[in-house]
Order: structure tokens, then sequence, then C-alpha cells
């Protein structure tokens, strides 16, 4: 287990990490927000059908070619886009980031109701 994280360092880490030059947080307006295509913004955080670990934010933040990979079906051609922010980022900081991102992700219940039989 990590240490915790503090939330209001984190989301200063956010703004100063650059993070929103292409990230929304979903919920969050009161960061700033670059003009860029559309397309192009990636929405952290809202309603999800299966939640992001603790161990899957830093995997993202630290490895991001690894989320790309994952979600372009295994295509190891695709980049990121992401700078590399291992060299410049704290451990302090990545723990205080993930601790702001954790909480964003709100997991949806499923739309059935679930089946018992005895």
């Amino acid at each position: 287990m990590f240490p915790e994280g503090d939330i209001v360092r984190g989301k200063e880490t956010f703004v100063e990490l650059g993070c929103t030059e292409c990230h929304h947080v979903s919920g969050i307006g009161d960061l700033p927000r670059y003009e860029i295509e559309a397309n192009k913004v990636i929405v952290l955080g809202g309603e999800v059908r299966t939640t992001k670990t603790y161990g899957d934010l830093i995997t993202a933040i630290i490895h991001p070619s690894e989320s790309v990979t994952a979600i372009a079906g295994g295509r190891t051609d695709a980049d990121p886009g992401m700078p590399d922010v291992n060299d410049t980022m704290t451990v302090q900081q990545m723990l205080d980031l993930v601790t702001f991102l954790s909480p964003q992700y709100v997991k949806l219940e499923p739309l059935y109701e679930e089946y018992y039989m005895p």
C-alpha cells in the first residue's frame, strides 16, 4: 500500500504539470481549460462501468502508453501523446495526483436486477 496523498496538493500538481492542457476532470469546473480540438480532450473521472484502481491510475500516469495500448486494442504503435513527467514529478506529487483523481470516478451500478438462485 502506498502512503496517502493530499487532494488539494494533487489538484495543484494537476495544474502545475500541465495536465489541464489535454485533460478535463469531470465535475471539477475551476481548472484551467485550454483551447484544443474536442476529439483530443481526455476527460478523467465521472461515471464509469469499471473503476480505476489506485494502481491503474499510477500506471496511467507513469506509463501512459500502457493505457493507450489497452484502449487501442493491443496496438503497440499507438502514441499516448502525453509527455513523460517521470523525470520532473516527485513521488509525493504522484501520490497527491492519484489521491485527487481517484474519488472523481463514480462506479455505475448494473442496469439489471441480479438473479439469485438459492
